[in-house]
């Protein structure tokens, strides 16, 4: 607990005033669980937090999916000119946006994002777009 107060200390001392209420949220949670499943899983990426009570989970549901919410916002202005760069890779990209949601179940709130069709396509084109004329 000590190293998260230190860590709290750290970021509310570099995050700007208009996001300083969601380091808050770290404070409502008794535990964080994060599965990432890169192969075969259906789920891409699982995110959970048990909070101490009803009432601080929905808090933290609330913020987190406010937070997505803008992000799916911003991300997906830029879908348009990623599809005339690589139309699976714009449609793994659009997937992933809409599964981004927070749900809360009792003190439980969770985010899963499910792994899309043509993911492992869209990364492999996604890498040797950034790789260059040489690749990897």
């Amino acid at each position: 607990r000590p190293l998260i107060d230190q860590g709290l200390d750290m970021a509310k001392e570099q995050t700007p005033a208009m996001l300083q209420g969601i380091l808050g949220f770290v404070n409502k949670m008794n535990d964080l669980r994060i599965a990432i499943d890169f192969n075969d899983g259906s789920n891409l990426l699982s995110l959970g937090m048990i909070c101490g009570d009803e009432e601080a989970a929905e808090e933290v549901r609330s913020g987190i999916d406010g937070l997505l919410g803008m992000g799916k916002m911003m991300a997906g202005s830029q879908i348009d000119g990623l599809r005339e760069m690589d139309a699976n890779l714009a449609d793994v990209a659009s997937a992933v946006l809409a599964s981004l949601e927070a749900k809360r179940d009792g003190n439980d709130v969770q985010i899963v994002i499910p792994k899309p069709e043509g993911f492992d396509e869209a990364v492999q084109s996604g890498m040797s777009m950034g790789a260059g004329a040489d690749g990897f």
